[in-house]
């Protein structure tokens, strides 16, 4: 292959010559537009740590199980998917490379660990939630009328 066939790409059919300064990535709206892209990484890797501190936070489920660190080592598996899991969003969200290839910005260290301390937030939201329920459930109970609840 020659130089000029790494220039082209396909887009719907036809064929596209990209700009010259961004011939081999083919981000060329990354390098323009870098606040494009970074509020989407922020939001990707907010929902991400989200999805992971709940997976953590679903270990722990009963009102009277308020640790959800308690016995967290003894299964070595779930370790493992969590740390592959954060391994991949570190790489999607941080390294560079990965990151144009994701179409995103790397997000700095302050933006990262904001991402990180709103995923841990669903721990607290968690637990407030379980907490929650059975004053809810209570008040449901006794303002129902008694047909209803038999």
């Amino acid at each position: 292959m020659n130089k000029a066939e790494y220039t082209v790409i396909y887009a719907n059919g036809t064929r596209k010559e990209l700009p010259a300064d961004d011939r081999l990535t083919g981000n060329a709206d990354v390098e323009r537009n870098p606040g494009m892209t970074r509020h989407y990484a922020f939001l990707f890797n907010m929902y991400v740590m989200l999805q992971i501190f709940n997976e953590i936070n679903a270990k722990k489920l009963l009102p009277n199980e308020i640790n959800v660190f308690a016995g967290f080592f003894n299964n070595w598996f779930f370790i493992i998917v969590l740390l592959i899991s954060i391994g991949f969003q570190v790489a999607f969200v941080q390294i560079k490379g990965v990151a144009a290839i994701m179409k995103m910005k790397p997000l700095n260290l302050v933006e990262f660990f904001i991402t990180v301390g709103i995923g841990m937030s669903c721990i607290i939201w968690g637990k407030f939630l379980l907490f929650l329920k059975p004053l809810l459930y209570r008040l449901l109970y006794q303002a129902a009328p008694t047909e209803m609840v038999q």
